[in-house]
């Protein structure tokens, strides 16, 4: 079996949709488009969830040196040219819910959108490294890179880049702090991943990409 083989091991869900498109607000950085978002407590603790007319494009999570203020940052540093307006907690998603459909709206490069899909297939519960997500797109030499497309990625938790580890143990780095990053897989049981088990997720969230 061939590295790029592994990442098709298991069909497309139904429901999930790619789209690797151009739209004008997606260019002009979120010029014409509105971002309501806001925060909601979660067993992870309070998150910080954007939304679009296209789903959910954001998931933040609370820091311990800035608080809340760091994800509201880095959301309108994202979309430097939206505008934002905010939501109440009862207007918000429930992200942890089995029965969640609503659709990720998420943008990035080719190479971002190939990991963050990869990513959308380590299961709850699991881990993976580096390595084996550049294995699973085809690219075992791009560990590096794929580590920067993963901490890239805007949508934490449910894009679960917190269960990606370094090859040579711990938890390694995370957008939102290592400590986080520990509880949330101490929550979720993570276990070491061998690649070949990496499969479509048992969510069958609809997911928008689009390609800056």
């Amino acid at each position: 079996m061939k590295p790029a083989d592994l990442f098709f091991l298991s069909p497309v869900p139904a429901l999930t949709t790619f789209e690797s498109i151009f739209p004008a607000p997606v260019c002009a950085r979120g010029r014409g488009l509105t971002v309501r978002h806001g925060w909601r407590e979660s067993p992870y603790g309070p998150l910080h969830i954007g939304l679009t007319d296209k789903g959910i494009c954001w998931i933040g999570l609370e820091t311990r040196a800035e608080g809340r203020a760091e994800s509201e940052r880095r959301l309108r540093q994202w979309w430097p040219a939206a505008s934002f307006t905010s939501l109440s907690p009862c207007a918000l998603p429930d992200i942890d819910s089995p029965g969640l459909d609503m659709p990720l709206d998420l943008h990035g490069t080719i190479f971002h959108l190939q990991v963050w899909r990869a990513l959308r297939r380590v299961e709850r519960g699991r881990t993976c490294t580096y390595r084996d997500l550049a294995r699973a797109i085809g690219r075992p030499a791009a560990a590096r890179a794929v580590g920067g497309a993963v901490g890239a990625n805007p949508v934490s938790i449910l894009v679960p880049c917190h269960r990606v580890l370094p090859s040579g143990g711990g938890v390694g780095n995370y957008g939102w702090g290592s400590e986080v990053k520990r509880q949330i897989l101490g929550l979720e049981g993570g276990k070491v991943l061998s690649l070949i088990h990496i499969s479509e997720p048992t969510r069958r969230t609809p997911i928008s990409y689009a390609v800056f």
